[in-house]
């Protein structure tokens, strides 16, 4: 039977290795009078050597690993060749296990015949070579004692801590070593099982994944005398345990070369594979962090960064690695890095700000947290990166108004000893703390007539009911306005004023701060101010006939030609179908700009109606969505026109609402004709939905020019476009959002708008749950 027994890489240098498995290794390769190896390629020495060196070479496993003795040099000189051919083979071969005797020269001068096992593998970024060398003079030399070297080699396989076991053609178990008897039971628990039974999927072989059935092929195969390596198969043990090996299986020859069954030998990496795991989980947290990363050396290279770093410079992973740190940090120069490094190496971890340099030129605040460690054999820096743009405004926006919060004070302060009013600040039981001169201009009252007293003690209140009014008013919403009554002066006259009022506090305690102003003169304007009343209302009376004539004026000459025009296409499609294709275009853009004219007269008389309060809404229930279809089908055409897709979901079958129809089919036609308009390409959507408060809404969503944040200010404002002028694109009165806006207010809708310059928009109507007076007519 063949195994290959390999000690791990890191074993060498883990602190709490298992002590009964070094003791099973030990007894192993005591008992094949062997020696243990791995020899790493790149740096070109012994990295581990445990066994029966010194009775098989004659000097001791230090002498190999320190470089002390080279063991090509111990190689039989008729013997280099082949070793060397052997040696070449195992590198340029892929997944090859090289298997070949040759000779030794033995310290005292003897030969020693040496079957060397081994196989190459990666560990992180070196080659490494794991093997076993088996001393097998006695069989060379001495070929009548096979039976104790047999019986040598079981004793070691029985004792391996590998799991051994062998399998017949179907599965059953043949043999078990002690290791696989730990994980499996005893053969005689296992007559009724199967291999398979113990088996998890996949099975992965050269990183590709096999369902469990595959198991049973290489079997098949193994037992016809072919072998399979580097094998991860995960097994489930007696308790339900997973364990994860590496497995080689192999036929296992009887002494006349017949096969009878195959070997799996696995090597167990449960614990590493975890460890693995938590590894790429690790360097998957870094690499998709929200925060950029950056690893920096002594030199001030980069290293290593992560994916938002490059998305955040705006560089390619490979652009950024070949960057240095003074590319990115303006503020970081060459002739000071050295000293810098060292400071921040001593401190191990800090943090600081700073600020970096993207690709295009642009110049972003940062926050760094660095922490030094080594990594290669030398000490980096890893720099987080926080990006503090928003917290620099934040703070420039504080500082701004703290400024603001000074200029006010000192504009409130100017305000109030300039302001011609009376303002006054007084207790809540009515005692004067400071008067303005505006309050002894028109009272005749001085700072030494009232600071200190009560408004009661000077009866500065002509009324004294108005000020328990204004005292109820403040303790029940913190503020007055333009409370009306009548005031008296120091020499008795009485002075009609309005007062307004505010609780403010002064070292936490709550103060009154008044303005009162005379109205005097108001009084004499009001009766001059019902009269121009009156004829504004007049006025308005005869714009709203002028407008009504005007929009009958141009409705009946359209609605006229409208006509005309729908008989000579019916002509034109009829008697000469031919010329249907040329003359559409014509017929549309007729339609499209009668209805254009017709619109813009709807949107003025609407806004008459709403600027003049003429306007009776009539709330009633309806369905929304029926109103939509007929939106929908209206504007097929105009869609249609500049080759739109233009579509309609209703994701709700709950689409009645109570509100007033003319106005709500106001507000879905505007923003539909919007949609389309400033559209050139893409579609147009109308989404019915509820929300999760079940409130109804309506989406009209666009893939069209999209608008400025500075405009999306002045959106809902009459005769506002972004483009203005004789040059602009998109024709409109730019009524129709002022008008939306007044009719949401009207139904109680909440309108709101997404959009991107460019790109699109959504607007979004929310249609509230809210009681109407509901016309049963």
């Amino acid at each position: 039977m063949e195994t290959l027994s390999k000690v791990p890489y890191y074993m060498e240098k883990t602190k709490n290795k298992p002590r009964h498995n070094e003791e099973k290794i030990n007894t192993l390769l005591k008992n094949l009078e062997g020696i243990s190896y791995q020899y790493d390629l790149t740096e070109k020495r012994f990295i581990y050597l445990k066994g029966e060196s010194k009775r098989i070479t004659g000097r001791p496993a230090d002498d190999f690993i320190s470089g002390k003795v080279k063991w090509r040099d111990i190689v039989h000189h008729h013997d280099v060749k082949l070793f060397e051919d052997a040696l070449q083979k195992l590198l340029k071969k892929k997944n090859h296990t090289a298997d070949f005797i040759y000779r030794i020269l033995h310290k005292d001068g003897s030969t020693r015949w040496i079957r060397d096992l081994s196989k190459l593998t990666k560990v992180g970024n070196h080659r490494v070579i794991n093997g076993i060398l088996f001393d097998v003079s006695n069989i060379i030399l001495h070929k009548g004692k096979p039976k104790i070297v047999e019986f040598q080699f079981k004793s070691a396989i029985d004792n391996s801590p590998n799991i051994i076991f062998t399998a017949d053609r179907n599965m059953n178990f043949v043999y078990l070593n002690n290791s696989a008897r730990k994980v499996f039971g005893s053969l005689k628990k296992l007559k009724s099982k199967k291999v398979t039974d113990f088996i998890l999927p996949p099975i992965i072989i050269d990183g590709k994944k096999h369902a469990k059935s595959y198991l049973k092929k290489m079997v098949r195969e193994a037992c016809t005398g072919k072998k399979f390596i580097n094998i991860e198969l995960k097994y489930k043990d007696r308790n339900g345990k997973e364990i994860i090996t590496i497995a080689r299986i192999y036929p296992e020859f009887t002494y006349d070369g017949k096969i009878e069954a195959c070997v799996f030998a696995n090597t167990e990496i449960t614990n590493s594979k975890s460890q693995e795991n938590e590894l790429r989980a690790l360097e998957r947290a870094i690499e998709y962090s929200h925060d950029p990363i950056f690893w920096i050396n002594s030199k001030g290279q980069v290293i290593y960064v992560n994916k938002s770093a490059c998305k955040k410079l705006g560089y390619t992973k490979k652009e950024l690695l070949s960057k240095t740190v003074f590319d990115i940090d303006p503020h970081v120069k060459k002739e000071s890095w050295e000293q810098h490094w060292k400071r921040t190496v001593a401190r191990m971890s800090y943090t600081f700000e700073t600020q970096h340099k993207t690709k295009n030129g642009e110049i972003i605040p940062v926050e760094i947290s660095v922490t030094s460690f080594e990594y290669n054999g030398e000490i980096i820096h890893s720099d987080i990166v926080r990006d503090i743009s928003d917290r620099k405004r934040y703070e420039i926006e504080l500082i701004k108004a703290k400024e603001k919060a000074e200029e006010n004070e000192t504009k409130f302060k100017a305000a109030f000893y300039t302001s011609p009013d009376a303002v006054t600040i007084n207790k809540l039981n009515g005692e004067y703390v400071e008067i303005n001169e505006g309050f002894t201009q028109w009272t005749g009252w001085t700072e030494k007539d009232v600071i200190g007293k009560l408004s009661s003690e000077i009866n500065i209140w002509a009324i004294p009911e108005d000020r328990e009014k204004l005292i109820a008013g403040l303790k029940k919403n913190g503020t007055v306005e333009n409370l009306e009554s009548l005031f008296r002066a120091k020499d008795g006259t009485l002075i009609p004023a309005l007062i307004s009022a505010r609780i403010i506090y002064l070292k936490n305690i709550p103060h009154i701060l008044s303005v009162t102003r005379a109205i005097v003169e108001r009084k004499q304007y009001e009766s001059q101010l019902l009269i121009a009343k009156e004829k504004a209302e007049h006025s308005e009376k005869l714009k709203s006939a002028f407008l009504a004539q005007i929009s009958h004026e141009i409705r009946s000459p359209l609605n006229r030609i409208l006509g005309y025009v729908s008989l000579i296409k019916d002509f034109i499609t009829d008697n000469l179908p031919e010329k249907m294709n040329e003359s559409n275009k014509y017929f549309d853009g007729i339609e499209i700009s009668s209805k254009r004219l017709i619109r813009t007269i709807d949107l003025i008389l609407n806004m008459s109606e709403l600027q003049t309060k003429s306007y009776e809404p009539l709330f009633k229930e309806f369905d929304i969505y029926e109103r939509l279809l007929l939106l929908y089908n209206e504007y097929q055409n105009f869609a249609r026109v500049k080759n739109l897709n233009f579509e309609l979901k209703g994701k709700t079958d709950d689409t009645r609402i109570i509100g007033d129809e003319y106005s709500i089919v106001q507000i879905l036609a505007n923003l539909i004709d919007n949609a389309i308009k400033y559209t050139e390409e893409g579609k147009v959507s109308i989404i019915v939905d509820r929300d999760k408060r079940a409130q109804l809404f309506v989406d009209v969503a666009d893939t069209g020019i999209g608008m400025s944040e500075e405009f999306r200010k002045e959106l809902f404002k009459p005769f506002m476009q972004e483009e203005i002028g004789y040059s602009r694109k998109y024709e409109g009165s730019g009524l129709g959002l002022a008008l939306v806006k007044n009719y949401c207010s009207i139904n109680g809708a909440i309108i709101t708008v997404k959009s991107k310059k460019n790109k699109g928009s959504i607007f979004r109507v929310v249609f509230n749950r809210r009681d109407f007076s509901i016309d049963s007519t």
